[in-house]
């Protein structure tokens, strides 16, 4: 696979993120319509309030993963005390060599290395992302049954919480342990 580098993203990184996030969560749609569905601009909105890091594979950018603290369009259901990641993609072509699982448990080292007041990363999946809950579980997340999705009436989530203080937090019928 080569060297993958984990980063903060810059600004030069956004319109590679609209691209991978277009690919990644509009993988259905014309090319045409993923272009104006994720921007450059839409990026770089939503990296004033949220933290984006970036794989690079031999200079180019081949994945990313959003996290946020704050309730925002893009983490409601966020508590006190947890981050939330809003959104991990690879690049079609980079995908099942491990970079999502790299993206994520960078996010956990820094979290368990950082000052950050954090004991949970929490992921909310729609349930039919067979590949996003298989690369939650994967990287030590555990399914919170208690606990609804983002948007409960329209779409089935599934969330899944990390704890970053020890490891993956055991949960028995919505009950941790």
């Amino acid at each position: 696979m080569g060297a993958i580098k984990v980063r903060v993203a810059n600004p030069a990184d956004y319109p590679d993120l609209a691209r991978i996030y277009a690919n990644t969560i509009f993988a259905g749609f014309p090319a045409h319509q993923r272009a104006a569905l994720v921007t450059g601009h839409h990026v770089a909105l939503a990296a004033e309030n949220t933290v984006l890091l970036v794989a690079e594979a031999f200079g180019t950018v081949v994945g990313g993963i959003g996290i946020s603290g704050h309730k925002n369009h893009l983490t409601p259901n966020v508590e006190d005390g947890e981050l939330q990641v809003f959104w991990c993609g690879v690049e079609p072509e980079w995908q099942g060599k491990g970079i999502g699982r790299l993206l994520i448990s960078s996010v956990i080292t820094s979290l368990r290395n950082s000052t950050i007041e954090c004991t949970r990363l929490v992921m909310q999946i729609l349930e039919t992302r067979h590949t996003a809950i298989r690369l939650a579980e994967a990287s030590g997340a555990v399914r919170n049954p208690s606990r609804g999705g983002m948007n409960e009436d329209a779409d089935p989530y599934q969330t899944f919480e990390i704890d970053v203080t020890s490891g993956a937090r055991k949960v028995n019928d919505g009950k941790a342990s």
